[in-house]
């Protein structure tokens, strides 16, 4: 079967110990049959099954194993035939030793009986007979004890009926015997568990109580405590001294500080009492005049602090010295007795056991403790007999599979405690992200900090002086105790009477790890008395290297670090293995309360007599601890006088220069400035071999990219479940994201780390942000995407610097009105692909509606030009030629488009409102002009030009291409999903006038020499947004500018669009020494002449229009796309320029008359009135000109034409307006005395602009 990497080390790995911790059905017992088969057929070093012992915890579970390595050899022997060893192997699968803990340690006393005090018929009771056996013992001494109070009264025994028992039956005490018998005979030493128990219970004076471990940790907490309320108490009267401040109110505040104080100075049960119950201050009730806003801060700040301090919430503090004595009397009152009663059973049981020659299991298993364990050293380590030595030389390894506690421990209150193991918790662990650089090589990008920055270290890897000083400082009988120090647990019996606070509950090494990882923090005995057996198993399962492995990775050590390896670069910028004694001592100091010894903490109160900042405070504790790593003989006193007289220095980080590198080639490690060579070059001092540079680019907050990634993989997690990440609230989407803070993730992105440091270069730089008159700052968003991938290689969510945790990200979370910017994605590339427009294809430039006087849709400037070629809307940003060309297609058909195949999922048919009515992006104004219902990010305006660039196929914006749990499994393969959407002659349109809209329109202020630029403007209404989404070959980048809370963009300083200045910015550098290539393939084009008023193929005539307007665009177009036909529209007449009409017969005759041929346009009476709704409106006045209108009826004939308001060619009936100036009375005034001629015919009937109407002539 495949393996995989982490069950491949455990296959190989040799001459270590080895903890395989995974889940059920993983596969942990098929890798162990895997190991020893491979040890069994190694062809240099083959070992005999007979060299391995293999314990199990069932019989079925055993033979099971035995068959499975039967069935390996076997095929083995298949295979290799002539093999003498795996033959062997096969006969001696039967005789190995692959047996439960019961028969193992059955065999040792059998084979070593001799060396037993017992007696040779003893054998294993039947469980039946042995739990009747204990029922009768437990009953006779319980007689004996009825005895003995009917005859004394008030005894020991009586108590505890009365305690644990309703004066009626003592099930309940038997029960209680019966569990802490079965608990106490689970571990080798009863007897010592008993003693400590006892010893414990040992407190009868005030110096007693004063000095006992637990209330020296109810102190400590409350010093803590007061440390923090004496901050909050200066933040107080900060604001009674501020302008308008309560000033009222300072005396008081101080003598809250002063009471602060007291508790955190008191070093006694009575002196803390005192300090709780003296009282507090009343505030003055003087008539506040001053800012009430200030006020209230100042009362809720005060509020917050008396409250930890209520001293009817601290049940601890009211008894008196006295009484707390009295009731540990009375504790020991009933422990002793129980413990007595528990001991004295123990006894019989055996006695009565031995007497009818049975035993159970478990004292079997304590007669084979005794024959291979003499005891401990000094060090708590297990002493080896001889016999224990001569097994212990039998084997080459030893595998334990399954382990679990025997049945009785799953019983009532210790089933949980037996099920409890490191299987059941993960520990939180710090992810990583990662980029790749420009050599190709991979590097850190950003550890996740946050609530959590855990890396694990082994147990190799952390120091032995911090792990000194974690024992000295912590649990100084760490290597002698069996997981509970009962010295210690009393104040979790005493928080009992106390009802106190769960803090109060001081523990072992042990302990407080198995405390952390339940999660459960409730003060009760039954969880304490789990907390008691669950360490105690613990430490019966695991050894002391691997609980002191855990513990520290475990703890917490302040500004977001877990565990000692993060802390070491937090507050040392050192690698966890270079920390010195001192560094380690003033470490382990900061766990007792990171907010209070962090050696960054400014905060300046009394403390141990003396005003302390942090560091003062955490030195004071690192003495202490360097104490008693000296009085414990941790240190020498030369290591301690050299680490007292060190000077400590805190960094925060780790330079490259101190970074641990290793050699791949040769296996050289140490700090990088070990290695020689500088930069990105670095040589082995050892082999001379290259070494890979690791950088770290981590930032305390993280950066734009970071945060976008992050919620990208948490909505990826979120999808996994079946939920939507923007339908999630704030509080389930914080589930996520902590998943990822806390997973031991590594996640692999797609940053250009050279990209990213133009963007923050001009984007962390307010002087680089255009200004305005706001007194808001300008805000602005990009996303730069590398078009060979499709990928996002930068980004940046906001202007400045960036100051929190996971901020509003305005380029991949804000959904923003894109304003014309949205037209090439939903109006012109959806028409071109339609193959119903081209970029020659003419709009009508006139309002489409005329509601209650207002004119829709209005162009940028409010003018009209009466019709345009789709080149010229694209290019000047013409609003009605964008409206009128997604009518022309239909709205369905764009907003389909943009949201299915340019990936603006925000796009919206049905966005309901509280009032009942919905709104919908299936419409003109959302999709042609950019007003949309929601809004669409800057990265799917990035990621939708970027398919300009990509010859017509999107390609999802990703910000990262894998993920990799702690353990190297892909959890997430982010393979990009891509789509051809474009047609190649779609691109090339787009390209070819978007080029020309940055290069000859609205975009001009983005162009930039060495490159090649097409991309779109943007503005929405009230000048709120402003936008430039652009590209070349190389990239494409979106960028936005606007304002947090949204109003009028008014620029001071230059006016040039904000958004296409800072995308000039951003990538004019990042395109140095980039190569220029082409946007579009001009070869597949043509020019083409189009007529603006009839839409078709320029003529002669068009070019002569009559009001001097270029009616002509040259548009260039695929060969086939060419306007079908010529234009029809114009119509060329003689025109006397002089009289401003048509030409008379009399125009002729006048020698100062201007005559030329000039073109007509030809309106239908629907497009005359189209033309007059929209005078007044913007349209430009040259198209109210009654001169160049040719009237036709829907026919196509000619019609009487008077103008547009019906007041000229008074009894003319022409289908357009005659020259007014030159007349019969004008003639007879220019030549006086002259006679009236026949002007009959002086129309030419049969020219081209000939009226056919049916009259003969004129007059004047």
């Amino acid at each position: 079967m495949p393996w995989t990497e982490k069950q491949e080390q455990v296959i190989k790995e040799r001459d270590k110990t080895i903890l395989v911790s995974a889940a059920a059905g993983s596969g942990k017992t098929a890798t162990l049959v895997e190991r020893i088969y491979q040890k069994m057929i190694d062809p240099e070093h083959p070992v005999d099954i007979t060299s391995f012992l293999v314990v199990t915890f069932t019989k079925a579970a055993a033979a099971q194993m035995k068959e499975k390595l039967l069935k390996k050899l076997e095929e083995a022997q298949e295979q290799y035939p002539e093999s003498e060893h795996i033959a062997k192997q096969n006969m001696l699968v039967q005789s190995a030793d692959i047996t439960t803990i019961d028969s193992f340690c059955l065999n040792i006393v059998k084979e070593y009986f001799s060396y037993l005090n017992l007696d040779p018929a003893v054998g294993i009771g039947d469980p039946g007979m042995l739990e009747m056996l204990k029922y009768d013992v437990m009953t006779a001494l319980f007689e004996e004890k009825y005895a003995q109070l009917q005859e004394q009264g008030d005894t020991e025994f009586g108590r505890l009926l009365e305690v644990f028992c309703d004066g009626k039956r003592d099930d309940n005490l038997k029960d209680v015997l019966d569990k802490i018998y079965r608990q106490i005979t689970s571990f080798p030493a009863p007897e010592r568990f008993l003693e400590e128990a006892r010893m414990g219970l040992q407190i009868d004076t005030a110096e007693d109580l004063n000095h006992a471990p637990w209330m020296q940790a109810m102190l400590d907490i409350l010093h803590k405590k007061a440390a923090a309320a004496v901050q909050l108490a200066e933040r107080c009267l900060a604001i009674c001294e501020e302008a308008d401040g309560p000033e009222q109110y300072r005396e008081q505040i101080k003598s809250d500080i002063e009471k602060l104080q007291a508790i955190g100075q008191a070093d006694s049960y009575a002196a803390m009492k005192g300090a709780i119950e003296s009282k507090w201050a009343t505030l003055s009730r003087k008539k506040f005049t001053g800012d009430k806003e200030l006020q209230e801060a100042c009362k809720t700040l005060r509020k917050e602090y008396k409250d930890e301090f209520d001293s009817k919430k601290l049940d601890s503090f009211k008894q008196s010295e006295a009484q707390i004595l009295e009731d540990m009397q009375l504790l020991k009152t009933y422990l002793l007795p129980l413990l007595s009663l528990t001991e004295e059973f123990m006894t019989r049981f055996m006695e009565e056991k031995q007497k009818r020659k049975m035993l159970e299991f478990s004292d079997i298993s304590h007669m084979a403790y005794q024959l291979v364990c003499a005891g401990y050293d000094e060090d708590g380590t297990a002493v080896p007999t001889e016999i224990g030595k001569t097994i212990a030389n039998r084997y080459e390894e030893i595998y334990i599979d399954e382990y679990q506690d025997s049945n009785y421990l799953q019983e009532d209150i210790l089933t949980e405690a037996a099920d409890w193991s490191l299987d059941d918790y993960d520990l939180e662990q710090t992810s990583f992200i990662y980029y790749v650089d420009n050599h190709g090589d991979i590097q850190l990008l950003q550890q996740i900090y946050t609530t959590t920055d855990r890396q694990w270290a082994s147990i190799d890897e952390i120091p032995e002086d911090l792990i000194h000083a974690a024992v000295a400082i912590e649990d100084k009988r760490f290597y002698e105790h069996q997981g509970v120090d009962w010295i210690t647990t009393m104040k979790a019996c005493l928080n009992m009477f106390f009802g106190g606070d769960e803090q109060f509950g001081g523990s072992t090494i042990t302990q407080q790890f198995i405390k952390n990882h339940t999660g459960e923090k409730s003060v009760t005995v039954q969880r304490k008395v789990m907390e008691i057996f669950r360490a105690q198993i613990f430490e019966r399962e695991y050894d002391k290297d691997l609980i002191m492995e855990y513990y520290l990775n475990e703890i917490y050590l302040g500004r977001g670090c877990y565990g000692v390896k993060s802390a070491a670069a937090e507050y040392f910028g050192k690698e966890l293995r270079n920390l010195t004694t001192a560094e380690c001592a003033s470490l382990i100091s900061i766990t007792n309360n990171p907010s209070l010894f962090n050696p960054y903490s400014e905060s300046v109160y009394m403390y141990k007599g003396e005003e302390r900042d942090g560091a003062g405070r955490n030195r004071y504790r690192q003495l202490n601890v360097l104490s008693e790593m000296l009085d414990q003989g941790y240190l020498t006193q030369e290591e301690y006088d050299a680490a007292v007289a060190q000077e400590m220095v805190f960094k925060e980080g780790i330079a490259d220069a101190d970074r641990w590198t290793i050699c791949d080639n040769c296996g050289y490690e140490n700090t990088r400035s070990h290695f020689t060579g500088e930069g990105d070059t670095c040589y082995c001092p050892q082999c001379g071999e290259q070494v890979a540079v690791s950088t770290d680019a981590s930032q305390h907050i993280y950066s734009w990219f970071v945060d976008a990634v992050i919620v990208d993989f948490a909505s990826y997690l979120a999808d996994q479940d079946g939920k939507v990440w923007d339908d999630l609230s704030t509080n389930d989407q914080s589930i996520y994201l902590n998943r990822i803070q806390k997973g031991g993730y590594h996640i692999y992105t797609t940053l250009d780390m050279d990209v990213q440091k133009q963007v923050d270069a001009v984007y962390t730089d307010l002087s680089n942000i255009p200004t305005t008159r706001s007194e808001q700052q300008l805000q602005s968003a990009i996303v730069v995407i590398n078009n060979e991938t499709g990928d996002v290689v930068a980004l940046s969510g906001g202007v400045g610097e960036k100051t929190t945790f996971l901020a509003y990200n305005k380029a991949t979370q804000a959904k923003l009105q894109t304003g014309s910017s949205q037209k090439p994605i939903s109006v012109y590339a959806p028409a071109f692909e339609s193959g119903e427009v081209t970029p020659a294809s003419v709009m009508k430039d006139l309002p489409m509606t005329y509601i209650d006087g207002n004119n829709w849709p209005k162009n940028d400037n409010r003018q009209y030009q009466y019709a345009r070629t789709v080149y010229q809307g694209i290019v000047s940003s013409v609003n009605t030629v964008s409206a009128r060309t997604l009518d022309t297609i239909g709205a369905d058909y764009g907003y389909s488009f943009a949201k299915y195949n340019f990936g603006q999922s925000s796009l919206t048919d049905n966005y309901p409102l509280p009032n009942g009515q919905s709104l919908s992006d299936v419409g003109l104004a959302p999709l042609a002009l950019g007003a949309l219902t929601v809004g669409s990010t800057v990265r799917e305006m990035s990621a939708a030009y970027a398919t300009f660039a990509n010859d017509g196929v999107y390609r999802e914006p990703r910000l990262f291409t894998k993920v990799y749990d702690s353990n190297g499994r892909v959890v997430v393969d982010n393979e990009q999903e891509s789509r051809k959407i474009l047609s190649q002659k779609t691109v090339d349109y787009m390209n070819y006038c978007l080029f020309n809209a940055a290069n000859n329109g609205t975009g001009g202020a983005a162009i930039f020499a060495g490159q090649n630029i097409a991309g779109k403007t943007g503005t929405t209404s009230s000048n709120r947004d402003r936008w430039f989404c652009g590209y070349t070959t190389h990239y494409t980048a979106a960028v936005w500018c606007g304002y947090d809370i949204p109003e009028q963009i008014y620029l001071t300083g230059s006016s040039a669009n904000p958004a296409a200045r800072l995308w000039k910015a951003v990538m004019q550098p990042i395109h140095d020494g980039l190569p220029r290539e082409g946007l579009y393939n001009g070869n597949a084009f043509h020019s083409v002449g189009v007529c603006l008023d009839s839409g078709k193929k320029a003529t002669a005539a068009c070019s002569a229009d009559v009001r001097g307007l270029e009616r002509v665009v040259y548009v260039n177009v695929y060969d086939g796309d060419e306007p079908e036909g010529t234009c029809d529209k114009h119509i060329q007449v003689d025109y006397c320029v002089t009289g401003g009409g048509v030409a008379t017969d009399y125009c002729y005759m006048f020698s100062d008359a201007q005559i030329e041929s000039r073109s007509l346009v030809k309106l239908t009476q629907a497009e005359v009135d189209e033309i007059k709704a929209a005078d007044g409106f913007g349209l430009n006045d040259i198209y109210t000109a009654n001169y160049y209108v040719y009237l036709i009826d829907s026919d196509g004939n000619p019609a009487s034409w008077h103008g547009f308001y019906n007041n000229l060619n008074n009894g003319v009936d022409a289908p357009y307006i005659m020259c007014p100036l030159h007349n019969q009375s004008s003639w007879e005034e220019y030549q006086p005395g002259g006679t009236e001629e026949d002007t009959t015919g002086g129309w030419d009937n049969s020219s081209d602009g000939g009226w056919h109407g049916g009259w003969d002539g004129f007059v004047g």
